[in-house]
């Protein structure tokens, strides 16, 4: 899902940046464009939105149309590209909770269910926007990953080899939250940002502590990078399976080549 909102400042600029990642959970983008209204464009905007709508394919939709005033005597009117000023993407994924048990011995081993794959975690209706994750995932560090990434960083590693030195890559990352639901096969509701009800679900084969659970990860920037999403998705659910760990961040975020191998990016969903 993404989302674009900007502005522009009394002088006509902007600090949003020109760079996107187009190929995140393409739920939703915010588009603009020029229009004559009339006086009354309020009671307009609805048909605008059902105009575009009905010419559409049917995995995108316009969800909402604004009016933008016109711009000051000799000013450039509003271009989405160069005005953004704050870029909002979400990328969603179901995983099982990493869940430990004291065994013989006295050793600890994980929940067998736990480690039984995404055939285990797919719904017929699923929506090819969500990513089956096939690893369990501590969803403790997972937090931890994102709030030790969120702010002004250099995020070179996250950057596609080829576009990596191309132009500066330290970026304020304004948000970067992931929020957790206990998922079950009835839920119907809502996946909007930090809606996400608790849910507990007990069956012959889960426990509470077993069952599925969905994240819905939420990135705000000025800007991003090209595949910069979900390589930053990708890096934090490396940490939450175990394949990385909190003290590899630091090393990320020097922006070196060498450090770029410990970053692999979430699917394309």
């Amino acid at each position: 899902d993404y989302h674009e909102e900007g502005s522009r400042d009394d002088n006509g600029d902007s600090d949003g940046s020109r760079e996107s990642s187009n190929d995140v959970n393409g739920v939703s983008q915010s588009i603009f464009s020029q229009a004559s209204l009339s006086d009354s464009y309020g009671e307009e905007l609805w048909r605008i939105r059902r105009a575009i709508n009905s010419r559409l394919p049917r995995d995108i939709v316009v969800r909402s149309v604004y009016g933008l005033p016109p711009p000051p005597p000799g000013g450039r009117p509003f271009e989405a590209r160069r005005d953004v000023q704050t870029k909002r993407y979400t990328y969603r994924l179901r995983f099982r909770k990493k869940r430990m048990v004291a065994v013989a011995g006295g050793r600890m081993q994980m929940i067998d269910i736990c480690s039984s794959g995404p055939n285990t975690l797919r719904r017929a209706h699923d929506p090819n926007s969500i990513w089956i994750c096939p690893w369990a995932l501590d969803e403790r560090l997972v937090q931890k990953a994102c709030k030790l990434l969120s702010g002004s960083h250099d995020f070179s590693c996250f950057v596609v080899k080829s576009d990596r030195r191309k132009r500066d890559n330290n970026i304020d990352l304004k948000k970067f939250k992931v929020t957790l639901r206990d998922d079950d096969d009835d839920d119907n509701g809502s996946e909007d940002d930090e809606s996400y009800p608790a849910k507990v679900k007990k069956s012959g084969e889960e426990t509470s502590e077993a069952i599925p659970c969905s994240a819905l990860f939420t990135l705000e920037a000025g800007g991003f990078r090209r595949q910069m999403v979900r390589r930053l998705v990708g890096f934090a659910v490396d940490i939450g399976r175990g394949y990385c760990c909190l003290d590899d961040i630091p090393k990320v975020l020097t922006g070196t080549d060498e450090a770029a191998s410990l970053v692999n990016a979430a699917p394309a969903c």
